[in-house]
């Protein structure tokens, strides 16, 4: 990036100088305890620990019990389910996801150098609060969305690929997304839907139905609403289907693909959209909508040493 954008956000150079004055303010501890005088009368309080979910549900359940009962308490994780962080407590609604790359026009910044900068490589983006761990696995071809779910039927392939062009087979791919009304699975009583682990074959092909996605508001009846709201946001997320991609020798990709010609691309509430994610969802002859994509995936930090 040259430095002219740097200049308009506002970004100083941070000097060793201002850096070591700013480290040698910062108290280190490995005993929540210790900080319990300081918690007294805090409002939010926010973890940057090591992105370990043990670690991160210890640290909640701690704060939990340290913190004032009307506290907000938030994470800065990027990969990890806020919502399971946030079963580590007693206070599920008060915890929230928040980062320190503020303000939050720079995050997309920091998520390119952790994309690795390998050219031809699919992005990265935002795990989101509604992955859920053991969805049922499905054949190649099969529909995701139960008889009666609302939402447009849609059609999505493609195929997934290494840095080297080459498919890559025994890939497990998790999908999941939320209804045609906007809510999710794990929002209703209705059991598990539009979520499902895929393999890949030999040709590296992935092939399933779903429901068209369409825009929906973040939960906003609690704190992650008052933020909204101090911050003059508006809720909604563009339509979009997600994908986490695990397979030997490759990087884990979480990514999504989002819905062309949403009203919301541009202003998404939690920053998550990337031009090169935008995918056109047509109406096929047969009144199904279709989408094809190949996602690629970067070798693994030990499979590039090895190389």
């Amino acid at each position: 990036m040259s430095q002219a954008p740097l200049e308009r956000l506002g970004v100083a150079e941070l000097t060793r100088t201002l850096a070591s004055r700013q480290l040698s303010s910062v108290e280190l501890t490995k005993h929540l305890f210790q900080f319990f005088p300081h918690l007294e009368g805090k409002e939010l309080v926010i973890e940057a620990a090591t992105e370990s979910a043990a670690l991160k549900f210890k640290i909640f359940a701690d704060l939990d019990r340290l913190a004032p009962a009307a506290a907000i308490l938030a994470t800065n994780t990027s990969s990890l389910s806020i919502a399971r962080i946030a079963e580590a407590t007693r206070r599920p609604s008060r915890v929230v996801g928040m980062h320190f790359f503020n303000p939050v026009h720079i995050m997309k910044l920091v998520e390119i150098v952790t994309h690795g900068g390998i050219e031809g490589s699919t992005e990265n983006t935002v795990l989101g609060p509604f992955y859920v761990e053991g969805a049922p696995e499905m054949s190649l071809g099969a529909n995701i969305a139960k008889p009666g779910t609302p939402g447009d039927a849609c059609h999505v392939w493609g195929r997934i690929l290494g840095a080297d062009g080459k498919p890559v087979a025994g890939a497990i791919i998790d999908v999941w997304e939320g209804a045609g009304d906007g809510f999710y699975d794990v929002q209703k009583n209705e059991g598990t839907n539009l979520r499902a682990r895929f393999r890949t074959g030999a040709d590296g092909r992935y092939d399933l139905h779903c429901v068209r996605p369409v825009s929906y508001p973040v939960p906003n009846d609690g704190p992650v609403g008052k933020l909204l709201v101090a911050t003059g946001r508006h809720p909604m997320r563009p339509g979009h289907l997600h994908f986490m991609i695990q397979a030997p020798g490759h990087a884990t990709l979480v990514t999504h693909l989002f819905t062309k010609g949403d009203q919301y691309l541009d202003s998404d509430a939690v920053f998550g959209v990337k031009e090169s994610l935008i995918v056109d969802f047509r109406k096929g002859a047969g009144g199904e909508y279709e989408a094809s994509f190949d996602f690629v995936l970067k070798a693994d930090k030990q499979a590039r040493r090895a190389a």
